[in-house]
């Protein structure tokens, strides 16, 4: 069993194809939104096995409080629309450092910009 280093990070032998889970926890714990190529370069895989990996979570993540949000050539995962009421109410109750100019930016962002 070898292993590969990255930035002084051991990483495990690859011992399955990469999955859709794979991409949502790489999503969830990155604090920026990545784009396709980095993704994919990450998930060692090519563009097309990428593009695969996002539709199946977008569509598994369907009906949930998390979406996969795209803009351009980016990728996050943010609460859903759907779930704003509760997570400002988390916000206003002094839980997040946030001030209310970039809450209301955000808000602005979520709601108005291209979902595909």
């Amino acid at each position: 069993m070898s292993t590969e280093k990255r930035a002084g990070v051991a990483l495990p032998e690859r011992t399955h194809p990469a999955t859709a889970a794979d991409l949502e926890a790489l999503l969830f714990v990155v604090d920026r939104p990545l784009t396709r190529k980095e993704a994919a370069k990450l998930l060692e895989v090519d563009r097309a096995a990428f593009d695969r990996l996002a539709k199946e979570l977008q569509s598994t993540l369907a009906g949930r409080g998390i979406t996969l949000l795209t803009h351009g050539d980016e990728l996050q995962l943010t609460s859903g629309p759907e779930q704003a009421r509760a997570v400002l109410a988390w916000i206003g109750t002094g839980g997040s450092d946030m001030t209310a100019a970039p809450l209301e930016t955000l808000t602005v962002i979520a709601y108005r910009q291209p979902v595909t």
